[in-house]
């Protein structure tokens, strides 16, 4: 059955987007002087690329994750183009740094990260763009906006995120996209959208799985073909050899166990009480036990059939638009990952949202207090301040996998509720209001 989305009126599209474009605006001014650690690793692998130096471009240190190896190389281009920060090691595909060859050949660090802050900003405001416009319909007004937003930049993820200017945010728009994209019969457009999130990092290419429990074959099959494609255009544009070399870089990092407090993820919090608490402070590479790897992988899968067949079943009924069950296969594919960075929780706001949106329908106490927990946990001083490794008197190492596993279970609490009154005839298609349930 086609939902009916409620349309905003033409003021609030106006305000809403003067809004998201005065938050892009802001944030490119505010975060003009982030060092941009993360993102550094992509200008100087493309920068390997542009001198024909591929060979050095997956250097690294086999004791510490978040250092080079033995390669003076890295530091002169690094110096030559600008950039005076620490060097991480470069881990995404190799067709990455190709695609901004065009880019990094004509522009120095500056530049770079200046472009990349625009991209960011605008790629967070596309997220909240089409979360509120598709799926949170009492979102789309500019005062809900302002809200979100407020609440949003002040937590940890946030400013850790523009602090590094990772990446992720970017690779989280175009999943949202093809998201959207997929409930709209746009198949190719939304394979394409999943396939170029999932060839930078792998944990969007869960979406196929997603796909498959919702009957989308024509989505899932696109990004299967997409990514394919993409394959291809790896190996033609940099050769097999560092293409294997990739694949190996690939393998050693799923493989591989570290626990400094910025990794949410399950296995580092299950896994750090076996280590020195002062490990919480560096980034050593340890072995990941084969029992915690197959457990990982296997709650991942978990969570995202489950969120596949939530919203198979729930597509049928029209008392709801916005996919519960997506959002779960997202935060599954971030917390379940060997490493799950504490700026990936910037995520988090749309899974929120969505919980949010659909408590209307029931008006849960147990719900309301889950958001609010959540947003607690990334923010100080319940969370770390990360981006100065300091500890508030109140702080809780590993604040955001507990925010990652409160949202999994309000998302599963919350179909489980719609479902049942559902069932019992007890919901009713709802007009737009404010998102606090006033």
């Amino acid at each position: 059955m086609k939902l009916t989305i409620l349309q905003p009126r033409p003021e609030q599209w106006l305000l809403s987007a003067l809004v998201l474009a005065v938050f892009v605006i802001a944030g490119c001014f505010a975060f003009d002087h982030e060092p941009g650690e993360d993102l550094a690793s992509s200008y100087v692998g493309c920068r390997m690329l542009v001198g024909g130096q591929a060979d050095h471009l997956y250097s690294n240190d086999p004791a510490s994750f978040d250092e080079i190896g033995n390669d003076d190389l890295w530091q002169s281009i690094a110096d030559a183009g600008g950039y005076t920060g620490a060097l991480h090691p470069y881990v995404q595909t190799p067709l990455w740094a190709y695609a901004l060859m065009p880019l990094c050949r004509r522009v120095e660090w500056k530049g770079f990260l200046r472009t990349f802050t625009f991209l960011s900003m605008l790629s967070l405001a596309g997220c909240l763009w089409l979360v509120a416009k598709y799926w949170t319909p009492s979102f789309f007004n500019p005062i809900a906006f302002s809200v979100v937003i407020a609440v949003w930049v002040a937590s940890q993820p946030f400013q850790y995120a523009a602090y590094l200017m990772q990446t992720h945010v970017l690779l989280i728009f175009l999943a949202i996209a093809g998201l959207v994209l997929a409930e709209r019969g746009r198949w190719i457009e939304a394979g394409a959208f999943v396939a170029c999130a999932a060839a930078v990092k792998i944990t969007p290419g869960l979406l196929v799985i997603y796909w498959l429990m919702t009957k989308r074959w024509k989505a899932a099959l696109s990004t299967v073909l997409w990514s394919g494609l993409l394959w291809f255009l790896t190996i033609a544009a940099v050769g097999h050899h560092l293409t294997d070399v990739y694949l190996a870089d690939l393998h050693r990092i799923s493989r591989i166990l570290i626990v400094p407090m910025n990794n949410q993820s399950f296995a580092a919090w299950l896994m750090a009480r076996h280590f020195a608490p002062d490990e919480v402070f560096d980034v050593k590479e340890f072995a990941l036990p084969t029992a915690v790897r197959l457990a990982s992988s296997g709650l991942m899968l978990a969570f995202t059939l489950l969120g596949g067949y939530i919203d198979r079943q729930r597509m049928r009924q029209a008392f709801q638009q916005a996919p519960i069950g997506a959002m779960m296969a997202l935060v599954a594919a971030t917390v379940f990952a060997p490493i799950a960075w504490t700026h990936y929780s910037v995520i988090l706001v749309m899974p929120l949202m969505v919980l949010i949106h659909e408590n209307r329908n029931i008006h849960s106490i147990w719900v309301r207090a889950a958001v609010v927990v959540t947003i607690l946990l990334n923010y100080r001083p319940i969370s770390t301040d990360i981006n100065h490794f300091l500890f508030g008197p109140l702080s809780i190492v590993r604040a955001q996998f507990y925010a990652w596993i409160l949202t999994l279970a309000a998302l599963g609490g919350m179909a489980s509720l719609l479902s049942r009154r559902a069932k019992a005839g007890l919901l009713l298609s709802l007009p737009q209001s404010d998102p606090f349930g006033s």
